[in-house]
């Protein structure tokens, strides 16, 4: 089976368990890159952020987009923003053709109950054919065995 990683990370926690899962799933590492970056510091980083994602405003990306039709089996990884999906994600969603693709969705969120989030994406993209989720919370539950463990749940899917 093919795999690909498919990740947005402000800070580095969502690329630090997509690294992994790559590694141990031998997949494709994907990133989806704002065209203009959110600010790193401060208010102005959760304001925009959050407003973003509240609103499901569509953001511009930087092109070209990872293209899932090459792939048996795809992980999403998001931070969670304001309670919900990521723009970044959500906008990748919106522009690619997910339809029916096996999809193992990942949240990280620094606070709060990311199960919005996961269902934000099922929502976004209905014919998804989800394997399984998990989601991660503060950097501090970041634990690379429970990450080997998800990759080796996604291997034994067929």
């Amino acid at each position: 089976m093919k795999y690909a990683v498919i990740y947005y990370s402000v800070d580095g926690h969502i690329k630090y368990l997509s690294e992994i899962l790559a590694k141990n799933l031998d997949a494709d590492l994907l990133p989806i890159i704002k065209e203009r970056p959110y600010p790193k510091k401060g208010f102005f980083k959760y304001f925009i952020g959050g407003m973003d994602a509240t609103f499901k405003r569509n953001i511009v990306l930087k092109q070209p987009l990872p293209d899932p039709s090459s792939y048996d089996v795809l992980v999403l990884a998001t931070p969670v923003h304001a309670g919900t999906l990521c723009s970044p994600i959500y906008s990748f969603l919106k522009q690619v053709d997910m339809t029916n693709k096996k999809v193992y969705l990942i949240a990280h969120s620094r606070g709060g109950d990311p199960k919005r989030c996961l269902q934000t994406i099922k929502d976004t993209v209905p014919s998804l054919k989800v394997l399984g989720e998990s989601s991660f919370i503060e950097s501090e539950n970041l634990d690379e065995q429970k990450v080997v463990e998800i990759s080796q749940f996604i291997k034994d899917q067929k």
